[in-house]
Formats: C-alpha cells, sequence, structure tokens
C-alpha cells in the first residue's frame, strides 16, 4: 500500500516539477523519477521555489492537470480514487493517505502562494480538482473542460488589488 500512495505522490511531483508557467508536454506520462539503490524514492525535484508564472499561466496548468488525470491519466485517477474508497472502510490504508495528501498538499501551497493563494484556499482547488476529475470519471461528458469552474473558483479566492500581476484580473471576475 504505501509503495503505490509514494507512487501517486511521484506521479504528482513529476507532473508539477519545474513548474514554468507552461502547460506539460503533450503525451505526460506520469513518469516518476527512479527509486535509488536503498529503495526509498528520491526527492521529487521540487524544492519549494516556484517560479511566479501568475494566474493565467497557473490556471491552465491546473487545468490542463485535470485534463490529463482524466485522460492519459485516467488509470491512476482511478486507482486514487479505490484508494479513497478503501480507505473509508480499512482504517490502516488512512495513514498513507494522509501522508502522502500532506506532501502533495505542502507543493500545491508554494504554487498556490505564488499567485496569493493562502494555505486553506490551495487545498480548496486541489479538493475541486479531486472532484472535477471523480465526477468526469464517473459520469464522462464529453464537452468536458475544467477551465470555467477553475476560474470561477480562482477569481473567488484571489485578491483583487490590481496592483499585483499575480492577482485575478477584472476579465476573470467578468466571466
Amino acid at each position: 500500500m504505501r509503495g503505490v500512495v509514494e507512487r501517486l505522490v511521484e506521479q504528482d511531483f513529476a507532473f508539477w516539477s519545474g513548474f514554468d508557467g507552461a502547460a506539460p508536454e503533450p503525451g505526460f506520462d506520469g513518469a516518476a523519477p527512479e527509486r535509488g539503490n536503498d529503495g526509498a524514492a528520491p526527492e521529487p525535484g521540487f524544492d519549494g521555489a516556484v517560479p511566479e508564472p501568475g494566474c493565467d499561466a497557473v490556471l491552465a496548468r491546473i487545468a490542463a492537470y485535470v485534463r490529463w488525470s482524466v485522460t492519459d491519466g485516467r488509470v491512476r485517477s482511478v486507482a486514487r480514487l479505490n484508494l479513497f474508497a478503501a480507505a473509508a472502510v480499512e482504517p490502516e490504508l488512512r495513514e498513507p493517505l494522509r501522508r502522502g495528501r500532506a506532501e502533495v498538499e505542502r507543493m500545491g501551497a508554494s504554487i498556490g502562494a505564488a499567485i496569493g493563494l493562502g494555505e486553506v484556499a490551495s487545498a480548496l482547488v486541489m479538493d475541486v480538482c479531486d472532484a472535477l476529475i471523480s465526477r468526469q470519471l464517473a459520469m464522462p461528458d464529453d464537452a468536458f473542460d475544467p477551465q470555467p469552474a477553475l476560474t470561477s473558483l480562482l477569481s473567488a479566492l484571489l485578491p483583487t488589488d490590481g496592483n499585483d500581476s499575480n492577482t485575478v484580473n477584472e476579465e476573470w471576475r467578468r466571466s
């Protein structure tokens, strides 16, 4: 179980590591780094220093992650959801999931901080992504596009002082 959770966390880090504001490479396969000689997972390459690409780039990357999670990353996403369901009835599965989620939330908080989100708001964005992914996997919609929902969410969560390039612009607020 621990190995499965570690692999899922590694794939999340692989998707986000080196985030420079660009969408993921087409065909991103979620490949995780190879393990060291001791069998432990290496540091995922995310050092907590996130460039400040601005809201549009972060929004695009989050939407790309959700799209990838329901297409090329579908098997991984279904496995993740099955682990969550199993943890609901098998308490011994909860702690590895909590540890994995905490690692991913730290990374998400760093990315969120780059555009002005606090830890709670960053975790909320992650939870909404989970909900969008779960719904699309369970009830596929051929016209699925997570971007409008994510735009609405970020526009509600981000500051609007207009003086910072990492705050939501008024065009987002009107959409």
